[in-house]
C-alpha cells in the first residue's frame, strides 16, 4: 500500500553458512574461517577486524565498524577490500596491507562518503568511530552538507564481534519518512508529483583517472612478480593518462629504482608524495630506497612519516626495525618488531624481524622461537631457513643447523651468507672439505665479502695450503677498512705466513 515500508535490506554475515552446490552464486567470493572447538574463528575472512584475528576476547563495536566498512568499500568499489587465495593470504592483507582508499577506485564518490569508509577500515580500533551509531552520524552529518540529503541509520548487532554478527538496515536508511502530525491537526495536503526532470546519467569516474589507476595498479602486480620491463611500461602509461595522480608516479618510481636508474626513480617517489603528501605508501617507497642506497637518515625520516600517517601498517614497521638494526640500534630495532608483531601475529616477515633484533642482543633462544614461527607461517621463504639454521649453530645445535641450511639452499641457493654458514657448520662437525666447497660456492656468489674470504683463508692454513690461504687473505684486505683492527690483523696474518710458511 501506498506510504508503507515495501522493503527491508537486510546485510548479514554468512560465514557460518556453508554453499551446498559450489557454482552457486558468491559459493568462491569469500573464505570461511569457521572452526570447532576452544578458540576456532567463526566469521569470514576479508570481512574481520584486525584486533580480532589479534586477541578476539579484546574485540568490541569498533570491530562491527570494520566489518560494515568492508561491506561499504566492496559496494562501491565493485571488488573487496582484500583479496587471497586462502586464508593465510587474506589474513596477511588484513594485517600487514595499507588499504587503497575507495575514492582511488571510484573517484566520483562523495568526500563525505569516502572519508567515512577509510575511517571505517583503519587498523587502529581508537581511529575508527566507537559503533553503528556513531558511524551512522558521520554519515548523516556529511551527507546533510550536499544538495540531496541523505540519513543513512545503522543498526548493528554488537552482542559479538563482527564474526557471526548481523548488520541491519532498514528503509529508513535510504528514505526519512515526515512526522507524523500531532493529534487534532489535520494532516497536510500531499503535494503534486514534481515535473519529471530529464532523465540524467550517474556520474562515472574519469575514464582516464580510472585506467590510470588501473594500470598503476597492475604495474605494482608485476613488479611483485619481477617483471620489471612490464611493470615500467604500465607505469608509463598510468603517468601519461593521469599526471596528477600519485599512485601512477609511485609505481614508475618503483619500477625505475628496480631498473637501477635510482635518481628518476627517486624523483619519481617525491612527485607522488608532493601529489598526495598523506599516502603513507608512497613515503615508505622512498625510504626503501634511501635504505637500499645507505642514506640512512632520509629512510629513517621517511619511515618515521609513514609510520605517523598509518601506525598499523606492518611492514613499515619491520622496514624501520630491519634499518635500526643495521645502523647499529639494537633496542630500536627490537621495539620497532616486537610492534609489528603485535600488528601482524599472521605475517611470517614480521616474527624474521624479530628474530634478527633478538639475536643482535645475543638473545639466541629467543631469536631461534621467532625463526621457527616465521619458517612455521611461510616455510617455503629460503632467507627464513637460512635464518633458523643460522640460531641453530649459534647454540651448537650442529645437526639441526646443517639440516635448515641445506633446505634454504635447495629453495633458493643463491645467498651467499647461507653456504658460507653451512661452511661454517660443516667444519664444526668435522668435514673440512665440505666446508672448504662451501665456502668456495658463498666467494662466487659474492666475490666482496670480506668475512667469506678470511673464513676461507683460516680452512685453508689449517688443511696446509698457505699459498691459497695468502691469497684469500691478499683479496680480502682492500675490501676492509684500512684503519680497522680486522684490517691489522689481516696483514699479520700475512706476515707471519710469508715468513714462517705456516
Amino acid at each position: 500500500p501506498e506510504g508503507t515500508l515495501r522493503s527491508k535490506p537486510l546485510i548479514a554475515d554468512l560465514g557460518l553458512a556453508k554453499h551446498f552446490c559450489p557454482d552457486a552464486p558468491g559459493a568462491s567470493a569469500s573464505v570461511s574461517l569457521t572452526g570447532h572447538g576452544p578458540g576456532a574463528f567463526l566469521g569470514t575472512a576479508g570481512y574481520m577486524a584486525p584486533e580480532q584475528l589479534r586477541d578476539p576476547r579484546s574485540a568490541g563495536p569498533p570491530a562491527d565498524v570494520f566489518s560494515l566498512g568492508a561491506i561499504l568499500y566492496e559496494c562501491l568499489a565493485g571488488e573487496p577490500v582484500f583479496r587471497g587465495e586462502n586464508v593465510l593470504e587474506l589474513l596477511g592483507q588484513i594485517t600487514g596491507c595499507r588499504v587503497k582508499p575507495v575514492a582511488s577506485l571510484r573517484p566520483e564518490t562523495p568526500a563525505f562518503l569516502a572519508r567515512a569508509i577509510d575511517r571505517s577500515l583503519s587498523r587502529d580500533p581508537g581511529a575508527r568511530p566507537a559503533d553503528g551509531t556513531a558511524f551512522a552520524e558521520a554519515l548523516a552529518a556529511g551527507s546533510r552538507k550536499r544538495a540531496a540529503p541523505l540519513a543513512l541509520a545503522c543498526a548493528l548487532a554488537l552482542g559479538g564481534a563482527a564474526a557471526g554478527a548481523a548488520l541491519l538496515l532498514s528503509r529508513a536508511a535510504i528514505e526519512v519518512p515526515a512526522p507524523a502530525p500531532e493529534h487534532g491537526t489535520p494532516a497536510p495536503k500531499p503535494k503534486p508529483p514534481p515535473a519529471k526532470a530529464a532523465s540524467v546519467a550517474p556520474p562515472h569516474p574519469p575514464p582516464t583517472r580510472a585506467e590510470a589507476s588501473r594500470l598503476a595498479a597492475e604495474s605494482e602486480r608485476l613488479l611483485a612478480r619481477r617483471d620489471v620491463p612490464n611493470a615500467l611500461a604500465a607505469a608509463e602509461r598510468a603517468v601519461e593518462l593521469d599526471a596528477t595522480l600519485g599512485d601512477a608516479w609511485r609505481a614508475r618510481g618503483r619500477a625505475r629504482l628496480a631498473r637501477g636508474e635510482t635518481t628518476r626513480g627517486l624523483d619519481d617517489l617525491a612527485r607522488a608524495i608532493e601529489l598526495d603528501p598523506a599516502n603513507a605508501h608512497s613515503w615508505c617507497a622512498r625510504g626503501a630506497a634511501h635504505n637500499a642506497a645507505r642514506n640512512d637518515a632520509r629512510a629513517r625520516a621517511d619511515y618515521d612519516r609513514a609510520i605517523e600517517l598509518d601506525p598499523g601498517w606492518v611492514d613499515v614497521w619491520i622496514l624501520r626495525s630491519e634499518l635500526r638494526d643495521r645502523t647499529g640500534d639494537a633496542d630500536g630495532a627490537l621495539a620497532d618488531a616486537e610492534r609489528a608483531v603485535a600488528l601482524g601475529p599472521n605475517r611470517a616477515h614480521a616474527w624474521a624481524a624479530r628474530a634478527t633484533a633478538r639475536a643482535t642482543k645475543d638473545d639466541f633462544q629467543g631469536a631461534l622461537a621467532d625463526a621457527s614461527q616465521a619458517v612455521q607461517l611461510d616455510p617455503s621463504s629460503a632467507s627464513y631457513w637460512g635464518n633458523l639454521g643460522s640460531f641453530k649453530g649459534k647454540l651448537e645445535d650442529l645437526p639441526g643447523a646443517l639440516a635448515d641450511l641445506s633446505r634454504s639452499i635447495e629453495l633458493d641457493p643463491r645467498y651467499a651468507t647461507t653456504w658460507a654458514n653451512r661452511g661454517i657448520v660443516r667444519k664444526g662437525m668435522g668435514d673440512l672439505e665440505g666446508a672448504l666447497a662451501d665456502l668456495t660456492r658463498a666467494s662466487e656468489i659474492d666475490p666482496g665479502d670480506a668475512g667469506i674470504l678470511v673464513t676461507r683463508a683460516a680452512y685453508r692454513r689449517i688443511r696446509g695450503d698457505i699459498p691459497g690461504a695468502i691469497a684469500d687473505y691478499e683479496k680480502a684486505l682492500p675490501l676492509m677498512d684500512s684503519g680497522s683492527a680486522r684490517a691489522r690483523e689481516t696483514r699479520q696474518q700475512i706476515e707471519a705466513m710469508k715468513r714462517d710458511g705456516k
